[in-house]
């Protein structure tokens, strides 16, 4: 099953180009753990006591997961694509990747 995010809400902003939403989610993704450092220092800590709920919300049910792979999952699904397709959004081909 594909789950395609037809829009995304960033700082009161919608989002609704692919590229756009690819650019949210990678700018979340790559941003977290620094906000969350810069977050942490501006508190007095205690480590002993200090619980993750404290800054971990209620967990959402449609949360995603990604299941990790292996290098031989991952050369084995490389191999299977096609070089004559064209490539998508991101301009980059089967015939790169596998060249790659």
């Amino acid at each position: 099953m594909m789950l395609t995010i037809l829009l995304l809400i960033i700082n009161d902003r919608t989002l609704t180009y692919n590229k756009d939403i690819s650019n949210g989610i990678n700018n979340y993704c790559t941003t977290v753990g620094s906000r969350l450092v810069e977050e942490l220092e501006q508190k007095t800590i205690n480590f002993s006591s200090y619980d993750f709920k404290h800054y971990c919300h209620k967990p959402l049910k449609n949360s995603l997961f990604v299941t990790p792979v292996d290098q031989i999952e991952l050369l084995n699904i490389i191999n299977k694509l096609h070089s004559s397709k064209s490539p998508g959004y991101d301009n980059i081909g089967p015939r790169l990747i596998k060249d790659v």
